[in-house]
């Protein structure tokens, strides 16, 4: 096998095999393909990357094999071309170089891409687009105490671009379309209170805002909201930032007529509607989750590599995981299944609550079958570690209610009626 021009090509016995090709040289494609491996020679393998080596970093390079792996397995590496069609019916991938390749199975690992919202005025003068938060730093050269600034977006990157113009003096509005903030990690309540925490920093938080327009001749002037606010229905703005939002990378999918919601959809054997055709990673959606890398991918590529390899047996159920962050220094966990329709997903689930309002507390267990499902913490990750074996082993929690809220201390906060005052909420 040779390296030239970023091809590394396959030894010739090898073409006596079946051929597999992977589109995407990330953490999932890896993965998969080590799983493959521990079973008998099934394939020959060419996989394809976006990028050549030495070009710029990526969290994924820290994890990613030298090329002389690729080259003891004896799979083929087609760097720095993306493919851009996949063709079911003639079995065919083809290269943004007019290269044509054929397969007889396709893994798509494609994993996840920086979207930015289509917000109207975005060329004007004064808009900056943030896809990761390496940029922000580009950003703050612009801040100034005083400087009207709108962030548009309310996940992790738009917070953390909020929070450094913050600190840099600047008089910060955070506009999302969205009802609440990191609807990935928080539920409605949950989401309040870090808006709390916000707005104590002096920062003003706008929801439901579905179709704001930047408005400005050559600078931006003033952001155009949906109604009410003020009454002008405008907002004054120096700066304004449009934060990406990470979505998954399932436009392949899409293209080929595979069933695409949020991601590729995949059953529990990792197949895509296409029965030669599977995904994995964070461009594939298995019963309405689209999971990011982590425990999930190694038991993705578990179960993909037994059904690929005509092992079918092992199937996946899905993953638990978990988000632990430090936000607005706020402590924020989550894990599981927590939203608002959890709680009232069987006749014996509830939601167990406690609220702090004037600590920024605030704790929620949803349960079902005196089971834990999820759990949200903002304010107090204390007692995370614990909820993730509740959730991992699904103990029976009946006989620990004392101990459910806070199970490091066995405390349990007194139940009061004022909102404002700490309060332990059953229902």
């Amino acid at each position: 096998m040779e390296l030239q021009e970023n091809i590394l090509t396959f030894p010739p016995e090898s073409f006596e095999l079946p051929h597999l090709v992977v589109v995407g040289n990330g953490t999932a494609g890896v993965a998969c393909i080590n799983e493959i491996l521990r079973y008998p020679p099934k394939f020959r393998i060419t996989v394809f990357g976006d990028r050549t080596r030495g070009t710029r970093k990526t969290p994924d390079d820290a994890t990613l094999p030298p090329l002389a792996w690729y080259q003891e397995k004896g799979i083929g590496l087609r760097l720095g071309i993306r493919i851009i069609d996949v063709d079911p019916e003639t079995r065919t991938v083809t290269g943004e170089d007019g290269s044509l390749t054929e397969y007889d199975a396709l893994l798509l690992a494609t994993g996840s891409t920086p979207t930015v919202p289509a917000i109207p005025g975005a060329e004007t003068g004064g808009v900056h687009v943030l896809r990761s938060a390496a940029g922000i730093a580009g950003v703050l050269k612009h801040a100034r105490p005083g400087l009207r600034t709108a962030v548009f977006g309310g996940g992790l990157l738009a917070i953390e671009a909020a929070r450094a113009l913050q600190r840099e003096g600047c008089e910060v509005t955070v506009i999302h379309q969205a009802d609440h903030l990191l609807e990935r990690q928080l539920d409605t309540a949950g989401g309040s209170y870090l808006i709390r925490r916000m707005e104590r920093l002096g920062m003003r938080v706008l929801l439901d805002q579905h179709a704001p327009a930047i408005l400005g001749n050559r600078h931006v002037e003033s952001i155009q909201l949906r109604g009410g606010f003020p009454d002008t229905g405008r907002l004054a703005a120096d700066l304004a930032v449009i934060a990406a939002d990470i979505l998954p990378d399932a436009e392949l999918g899409r293209g080929a007529g595979l069933q695409v919601n949020h991601g590729i959809v995949v059953s529990d054997f990792m197949e895509t509607s296409q029965s030669d055709i599977f995904a994995a990673g964070e461009c594939a959606e298995h019963q309405g989750v689209c999971y990011s890398a982590g425990e999930s991918l190694a038991e993705q590529a578990r179960v993909l590599a037994a059904t690929i390899t005509g092992n079918r047996g092992p199937v996946y159920r899905g993953s638990l995981e978990e988000s632990k962050l430090t936000i607005m220094d706020t402590e924020v966990f989550s894990a599981g299944d927590f939203g608002e329709a959890a709680a009232g997903a069987g006749i014996d689930a509830e939601a167990v609550r406690y609220e702090n309002s004037s600590q920024g507390i605030y704790r929620k267990l949803v349960l079902s079958g005196g089971k834990l499902k999820g759990v949200v913490l903002v304010g107090d990750a204390s007692g995370s570690h614990r909820y993730m074996d509740w959730l991992r082993t699904g103990v029976n929690l009946g006989g620990l209610w004392r101990q459910l809220l806070f199970p490091d201390t066995g405390w349990i906060a007194p139940a009061v009626k004022k909102a404002d005052e700490t309060e332990l909420i059953r229902r």
